[in-house]
Formats: structure tokens, C-alpha cells, sequence
């Protein structure tokens, strides 16, 4: 059984991946329906108990569950001394912050 359970999430992982790359595809002319894959991206982790890429969940906002896109509804701030990325949510005004490594800004 150990076997097929880590088919199972290999499975839903690669799920989430499609779904929140559709998302991002779609926001531009349908956020609706981006933020409904963004809905079923995070059930589909909760219910296979499957963890989101860091990355990827910093591109996710956590108020109003939309993909944060570049020159649509994302501003990034780099902090080079403190290093972190603050990502702000340009629809609902959340902020979310990640560290980096130096080097890999």
C-alpha cells in the first residue's frame, strides 16, 4: 500500500502544478476562473496532504486566492539586507514575505 499512496501524491503534485500554471495563463482574462484553480490547487494538497512548493506558495495569495502575476496584480520588493522578497498582492493589499539565499536573487 506505501507504494500506491506515493503514486497517489506524485500524481496530485503534478496536478497542482497544471493547475496553478493554467491559473496564471487564464488570470488575464478570467481571474474568476483562475482563483476557482487556485481553490482546488490547495484542496487537492490539503485532502492527499501534499506540500506546495515554496515558490509557488509565495505566488499565492493568501487573503484572496488569486495567482499573483507579474505586471498584472504583483509588486516584488527585494530587501538586499535584510534578504527577503516581500510579495504584495496588488488586488486585496496582502503582503507576503520569503527569504533568499545571497546569489540567488
Amino acid at each position: 500500500m506505501p507504494e500506491a499512496r506515493g503514486a497517489i501524491r506524485k500524481i496530485a503534485s503534478e496536478r497542482i502544478e497544471i493547475l496553478y500554471n493554467t491559473a496564471v495563463k487564464v488570470y488575464s482574462s478570467d481571474q474568476g476562473l483562475a482563483g476557482e484553480y487556485i481553490r482546488l490547487l490547495l484542496e487537492i494538497g490539503r485532502h492527499y496532504k501534499v506540500k506546495i512548493p515554496k515558490e509557488m506558495a509565495a505566488r499565492i495569495c493568501k487573503k484572496c486566492q488569486l495567482p499573483l502575476v507579474e505586471g498584472g496584480n504583483l509588486e516584488i520588493r527585494v530587501l538586499a539586507k535584510q534578504r527577503r522578497r516581500i510579495y504584495r498582492c496588488k488586488s486585496c493589499g496582502s503582503v507576503n514575505s520569503l527569504a533568499f539565499r545571497k546569489g540567488s536573487v
